[in-house]
């Protein structure tokens, strides 16, 4: 019998994200409810030449013996949250995948070319350039909303919604964000975009793109789990409810929006949050300022426990971080919390 009745897992995908839970359940195959939301970057420079212990999502499930996938979740199509997932809907084909745009949206994309910017450094490696980072993520976007489809699942539109949805015996989801009018807009430039052939309006929908992330609320085994995406701190006052003084956003974990960096989190949205752990991820290399150290003196001020998907520089706080390849929450059957790095 297993120690455990639920259990999150941040896999190290460098500066990326992606989340496995996981919870027994009798109705579900191999009596185990599997859920992933986002699967990192699927380009080799994230991975090659890293001493962290980063490692692809798609490799990090068959490594831990993952058999199937229940329920898979895209919060927004950036291409360290959309592209990992691709190469794991391929081998572990979701029953439905979970996603803030229209059902139908993905049957109107074409494939768009590759600027000629070529790519960027990052620890003397080639990461491409942020034009063609979103270019690759929408052209994948669509793969994986037809991959999913052809192989009998569901494409699904999530909206916030107040109540609590059950998704398994041991978990609970609830939707927060994305903000109706914000979305509309990245809706209606998306359209334009490939009805009309409008290339000029990628830069802002790549930068509308982390306003219009799921935010999802976890309950897995009676611990909650807040997982914001790419939220900045500016769009919590939009997070359904958030206009109410009485919206509950607490969480026992708190995976901190935008990787940390310092738009991600002011002092009054962690109040609210009440965390007893944060989860940080932030690339080794600590890629447009993640991690910053503005957001790690707010989580210590209000005495929050911080944890790291990858081995970012930022001493005192990372000072003894080991490589690793994941960060492990386990709900024990005593209703505790076993918190753990997976060392590589």
């Amino acid at each position: 019998m297993r120690a455990w009745i639920g259990q999150v897992t941040f896999i190290n995908v460098g500066y990326g994200e992606a989340i496995l839970v996981e919870a027994p359940d009798p109705s579900c195959r191999d009596d185990m409810f599997v859920m992933m939301i986002d699967g990192g970057s699927g380009e080799d420079a994230e991975y090659d030449g890293n001493d962290t212990g980063r490692i692809r999502a798609a490799e990090y499930l068959e490594k831990r013996g993952i058999r199937h996938i229940d329920l898979m979740v895209n919060t927004h199509i950036h291409e360290d949250h959309t592209s990992g997932l691709l190469p794991v809907a391929e081998r572990w084909r979701p029953g439905a995948l979970w996603q803030p745009f229209p059902t139908d949206m993905w049957t109107e994309m074409k494939p768009l070319r590759m600027t000629d910017e070529g790519t960027i450094g990052h620890q003397n490696h080639g990461i491409l350039s942020t034009a063609d980072k979103f270019r690759t993520a929408l052209n994948d976007y669509k793969k994986l909303c037809r991959l999913v489809t052809e192989c009998g699942g569901q494409v699904v539109q999530m909206k916030p919604q107040p109540a609590w949805q059950p998704v398994s015996s041991q978990v609970r989801v609830n939707i927060l964000a994305p903000d109706r009018a914000v979305l509309e807009q990245q809706v209606d430039d998306m359209r334009r975009l490939y009805r009309e052939g409008r290339e000029e309006l990628l830069p802002v929908m790549d930068s509308r793109m982390n306003h219009v992330s799921l935010a999802l609320r976890l309950d897995c085994a009676g611990k909650r789990f807040l997982l914001a995406g790419d939220l900045e701190a500016s769009d919590y006052g939009m997070i359904s409810g958030g206009q109410n003084e009485n919206s509950d956003w607490k969480a026992d974990v708190f995976k901190v929006g935008h990787h940390g960096q310092a738009n991600g989190l002011t002092s009054d949205i962690l109040k609210k949050i009440e965390p007893q752990h944060a989860v940080i991820c932030a690339s080794s290399d600590r890629r447009y300022q993640s991690a910053a150290p503005e957001v790690l003196k707010i989580l210590k001020e209000q005495q929050v426990e911080s944890w790291f998907s990858d081995c970012p520089d930022v001493s005192p706080d990372t000072d003894g971080l080991q490589p690793h390849e994941a960060v492990c929450f386990r709900v024990l059957r005593d209703g505790s919390f076993q918190a753990e790095y997976q060392i590589k």
